[in-house]
């Protein structure tokens, strides 16, 4: 088994013990520090890791994402920027 092997074992243990509750509030809480500039190298990998997360948990989310950047990507007019983490969150259900 390699390390790396054993790392993603160990998060997707770790995650699959985690509430989505705490998930959510996870990133909400680092999306605002990515946001803010502050971001380490560790909070943008467990942002990702955590956002991927609730993408397994919840693949309905993780099409409306899709279909947010496909819809601004298509509109006419001016590109509106997409909030992937307000999308996913806002198509989990409470």
């Amino acid at each position: 088994m390699t390390a790396k092997t054993t790392i993603e074992n160990r998060r997707k243990a770790l995650f699959a013990r985690t509430s989505t509750a705490t998930l959510i509030q996870s990133v909400k809480i680092l999306e605002a520090v990515l946001i803010a500039g502050n971001a380490s190298k560790e909070e943008i990998m467990a942002r990702a890791w955590t956002i991927d997360e609730l993408e397994e948990r919840f693949p309905a989310a993780s099409i409306a994402v899709g279909d947010a950047f496909e819809a601004a990507e298509t509109a006419p007019g001016e590109y509106v920027e997409v909030d992937y983490v307000a999308v996913l969150l806002a198509n989990i259900p409470a």
